[in-house]
C-alpha cells in the first residue's frame, strides 16, 4: 500500500500534468494576432495608431477589430475615426465572396467589397488590397468590430493575415477626425496608415497565466518533496 507521502507527490505531479494538458488545449483551441498600424503616408511622428486584431471565433468565424489609439495624435475631434479599412485573404476558396459573409458588429451601417487578384486602387504607398470595407461620416467610430464566417467552413485568423501581394503591408486603412504635425512641420487631420506585417508579441490572458503558475508550482512542490525523501 503505498504510504501517504507516495500518494501526496503522484497528486501533485498529476496536478501538474493536468493543468500544462489544458493550458495546452487553450492554445491550440484559439488564435489571437495583433497588430498595429505603425506606418503613415503623411509623416507624423511617434504611434502606433491603432490595433488590429484577429481571432479565431466561435462557430468557425474569424472576429477582427480594428481599434484607433487616440494616444497617438496630438488631438481628436468630434468626427475621430476610421474611414476604410483593407486587408487580403488567403482561405483557397475559388467562390470566396459566394461563400463568405461580413458581419459588422460595430458599426453594423458598415459595407464591404471584395476583388479578387487585388484589384482595388492601392492605399498610399501600402500596396492594392483585396477586401475593402468602409463606413460613411456619420458611422465612423473610435473602433471597427466586425465577423467573417463561410458556408464552405470553418474558417481562421491566419487566413486574413496575408501580406499586400506588391508590399510587405498587411492592412491598411483611412483615419481621419485628428490634428497632428509630421516631421515636416505640416498638420494633418486625415491620413493612410498601414501596418508593417510585424505582429505584436501576444500577452498571455489571466487565466491562462494562472493556470500555468498553478502547474509550475505543482511541479515544483513535487520536485522539493522528492529531495527531501
Amino acid at each position: 500500500m503505498p504510504s501517504k507521502k507516495e500518494i501526496s507527490m503522484k497528486l501533485y505531479f498529476s496536478c501538474a500534468i493536468a493543468a500544462m494538458a489544458s493550458l495546452a488545449t487553450l492554445e491550440a483551441r484559439a488564435t489571437t494576432l495583433t497588430y498595429n498600424f505603425d506606418q503613415n503616408n503623411s509623416r507624423l511622428m511617434g504611434g502606433p495608431w491603432a490595433n488590429i486584431t484577429l481571432e479565431d471565433a466561435k462557430d468557425g468565424k474569424v472576429h477582427i477589430t480594428v481599434d484607433q489609439l487616440r494616444a497617438g495624435y496630438d488631438s481628436t475631434g468630434p468626427n475621430f475615426g476610421l474611414q476604410d479599412f483593407s486587408f487580403n485573404e488567403n482561405t483557397g476558396d475559388p467562390d470566396f465572396l459566394t461563400h463568405v459573409s461580413l458581419e459588422f458588429f460595430y458599426p453594423n451601417t458598415w459595407t464591404y467589397r471584395y476583388s479578387p487578384g487585388s484589384e482595388f486602387g492601392g492605399t498610399g504607398p501600402y500596396g492594392k488590397f483585396e477586401l475593402l470595407t468602409s463606413g460613411s461620416g456619420k458611422d465612423w467610430a473610435s473602433y471597427l468590430d466586425f465577423y467573417l464566417s463561410s458556408s464552405a467552413g470553418p474558417l481562421s485568423a491566419g487566413a486574413f493575415a496575408v501580406t499586400s501581394p506588391n508590399t510587405e503591408y498587411m492592412f491598411a486603412g483611412q483615419i481621419g477626425g485628428f490634428s497632428d504635425v509630421g516631421a515636416d512641420g505640416k498638420t494633418y487631420r486625415s491620413a493612410q496608415f498601414a501596418s508593417s506585417g510585424r505582429p505584436v508579441p501576444p500577452v498571455p490572458e489571466p487565466g491562462t497565466v494562472a493556470l500555468l503558475g498553478t502547474g509550475c508550482f505543482a511541479l515544483a512542490v513535487y520536485a522539493k518533496r522528492r529531495k527531501a525523501a
